[in-house]
C-alpha cells in the first residue's frame, strides 16, 4: 500500500496517493463473486438439464452410459480422495511455513 503525506488537494484521488498508479477497487471481489456465483449456478443447472433431457430421450442408452460413469466414479472415489487430500494438506503445509516467516 502506498504512504505518505496526504494533503488537502489529493485525499479524493487515491491514485494521486500513490504516484499516479491506478489502485484496484474494493468492489471488484464482490463483482467477480457475484459472476462467479453466476456462472456455476447456469452451468449446474444446465448440465443437470441436459442429463435429464438425454435421459428422457433415449432411457436405454443413458441408463446405460450413467451405470458406467457411476461404476468409474465408485471405482476412482479412493484416488481421487488421496489426491485432494494431498493438495490440500501440501496447501496448508506451505501456508503454515509462510505463516511463521
Amino acid at each position: 500500500m502506498c504512504s505518505g503525506h496526504f494533503d488537502e488537494f489529493d485525499h479524493h484521488d487515491p491514485a494521486a496517493r500513490c504516484g499516479g498508479q491506478p489502485l484496484p477497487q474494493h468492489h471488484t471481489a464482490l463483482f467477480v463473486a457475484v459472476i462467479a456465483f453466476v456462472v456455476f449456478t447456469v452451468v449446474s443447472t444446465a448440465t443437470v438439464g441436459l442429463i435429464y433431457l438425454y435421459y428422457a430421450r433415449r432411457p436405454g442408452e443413458a441408463e446405460e452410459h450413467l451405470s458406467d460413469l457411476r461404476d468409474r466414479v465408485v471405482r476412482a472415489g479412493p484416488v481421487l480422495f488421496a489426491a485432494v487430500s494431498l493438495l490440500v494438506g501440501a496447501y496448508l503445509v506451505v501456508d503454515g511455513i509462510t505463516a511463521l516467516v
